[in-house]
C-alpha cells in the first residue's frame, strides 16, 4: 500500500519550534520512508504521552479539540495558545510495521510570563494564617481530579501553570462569584469548596491553590499536580 509521503520537511529531530500566539501552526516531520500510519502524542514518549492525532491507512482521527491532521500526516494546531507549549512525540509505521519516531517542542511567542500571584491576595485584610502544602498528586490522563478546600465565607481557587501563567479558576466573594471554571465549563467547585476536574488532560497540570476565609481566619491550601499518559503499547 502506498504511504502518505516519501519525504517531507526537515523538522522533528528534537527541534524547538517558535510560533506566535493565535497563529495556525502546521508541523511536518522528516521521514524518508513510505508510511501507512502516523500517531501524534503530547509528551515525551508513548508510555507517558497523550494520543492526540492519528492517520491510520488514511483514516484520520482527532482525539483532542484544537488539533487536526493532514492527509500527509502533518499535525495542525488551528489557533496556537499557551496550553499548546511543550514536548510532542510522533510515531510513523512503515509497510513492514517498523516504527520511526520523531520529537519536537513548541514554544509560543507573544505571552509575557506573569508573576505568581497567591490566592486571596486581592482580598481586603488578606493574611495567610495557615498554609497547608500537600504532596505532589500524580494523575493519569482521563482520570478525575478532586481537591479539597475549607468551605469559608470567602473563597478562591487558582492555578499556576508550569509556564508561569496564573489563572483564576473560581472566586466566591459578596460582589462576585465565577471564574474560568464556569466561563469555560472545564471544572466545577462544589458547595463545600471542593474543586473537580472530571477528565484530566495535560493542560490541567500545575500548582493549584485555594484560599478560604472564615471569620478572621485565612487559610491557603497548595496542591502540586502532575499529569502522565496512559500506556499505549498497541502502537509500539
Amino acid at each position: 500500500m502506498k504511504g502518505f509521503a516519501e519525504s517531507i520537511s526537515d523538522t522533528c529531530q528534537g527541534d524547538t519550534i517558535y510560533s506566535e500566539r493565535g497563529s495556525r501552526l502546521e508541523v511536518q516531520c522528516d521521514i524518508t520512508v513510505e508510511f501507512i500510519a502516523v500517531f501524534w502524542f503530547r509528551g515525551t514518549d508513548v508510555d507517558n504521552g497523550q494520543l492526540i492525532l492519528r492517520n491510520d491507512h488514511h483514516l484520520k482521527t482527532v482525539m483532542l479539540e484544537g488539533y487536526n491532521i493532514t492527509d500527509e500526516g502533518a499535525m495542525v494546531i488551528n489557533e496556537l495558545q499557551i496550553e499548546h507549549e511543550g514536548p510532542y512525540w510522533v510515531r510513523y509505521l512503515d509497510n513492514g510495521a517498523n516504527s520511526h519516531d520523531r520529537t519536537i517542542s513548541i514554544h509560543v511567542k507573544g505571552n509575557a510570563v506573569q508573576e505568581p500571584r497567591p490566592v486571596g491576595m486581592l482580598v481586603k485584610g488578606y493574611k495567610a494564617d495557615s498554609v497547608d502544602r500537600q504532596d505532589i498528586k500524580f494523575l493519569k490522563i482521563g482520570s478525575e481530579l478532586s481537591l479539597k478546600c475549607p468551605n469559608g465565607e470567602l473563597g478562591e481557587w487558582g492555578i499556576l501553570y508550569p509556564n508561569g501563567k496564573y489563572d483564576w479558576l473560581w472566586r466566591k466573594y459578596p460582589e462576585y462569584e465565577g471564574g474560568s471554571c464556569s466561563d469555560a465549563d472545564i471544572c466545577e467547585v462544589e458547595e463545600d469548596g471542593t474543586l473537580i476536574v472530571n477528565t484530566v488532560t495535560y493542560r490541567d497540570e500545575g500548582h493549584y491553590m485555594c484560599f478560604s476565609r472564615t471569620g478572621q481566619f485565612d487559610m491557603v491550601m497548595e496542591y502540586p499536580v502532575k499529569v502522565h499518559g496512559e500506556s499505549t503499547n498497541r502502537y509500539q
